[in-house]
């Protein structure tokens, strides 16, 4: 059970945090010229707080409140978590691969917006509903990259390098819009993706680079 903080921050006080894992791996070269990797992970992370200082993830909802909701999936958990990689020798010295990863939305966790205990954070829960019991959409990423070696003498070789990241220019968010409100309905913008380059993944970029080895 959550222990009240020694201070308005929170210090000092176990969260009890479990993680269980189940890693699948498969590596195989299907021809001389083709190979395939996968991981796949099921997880179960659970704590009864999170703290990293930010007031809609980082302290418990209800401060001095014991509160079952309070035990519930850590801010980073993804139930289910697919990353493929595949690597295509191509004739005359070029090389195309590509990785997909396809993953389970992170938590939202609901709040009504409003400090309704009166601990000067507006971080309480609607009533009936959990920490974090929401979530974002899935993730669903796909990169691709093409290079090409010149040998130019014994032992030196240049090479030609480009990469594409999200090809499709998916938006894969990490935060949505959290607050709830103090109603049995939620509030029309409840779940609706919030404004800011650090609340979801990066667009689709493209790179290029040039190394020379030897």
């Amino acid at each position: 059970m959550w222990s009240p903080p020694n201070d308005a921050r929170g210090a000092d006080r176990p969260a009890s945090p479990s993680y269980d894992a189940l890693d699948i791996g498969l590596v195989k070269r299907v021809t001389r010229r083709f190979q395939f990797e996968s991981h796949y992970v099921l997880s179960n992370s659970l704590t009864d707080s999170m703290f990293f200082g930010e007031a809609d993830t980082g302290i418990p909802n209800q401060f001095r409140v014991s509160d079952a909701g309070e035990r519930a999936p850590s801010d980073f958990h993804q139930r289910h978590r697919l990353v493929a990689h595949g690597l295509l020798e191509l004739p005359f010295r070029a090389q195309l691969s590509g990785v997909v990863t396809l993953a389970s939305g992170l938590p939202v966790n609901p709040v009504t917006g409003l400090d309704d205990n009166g601990d000067g954070y507006k971080t309480d829960r609607p009533v009936r509903l959990a920490r974090n019991s929401f979530r974002t959409p899935a993730q669903v990423n796909f990169d691709t990259s093409l290079a090409k070696r010149f040998a130019l003498r014994e032992g030196v070789a240049f090479e030609l390098r480009g990469e594409v990241f999200n090809i499709f220019n998916r938006s894969n968010f990490i935060k949505l819009n959290s607050v709830y409100g103090n109603t049995s309905a939620p509030d029309p913008k409840f779940l609706t993706p919030l404004a800011g380059v650090q609340n979801s993944d990066p667009g689709r970029q493209f790179q290029f680079g040039a190394r020379l080895i030897f």
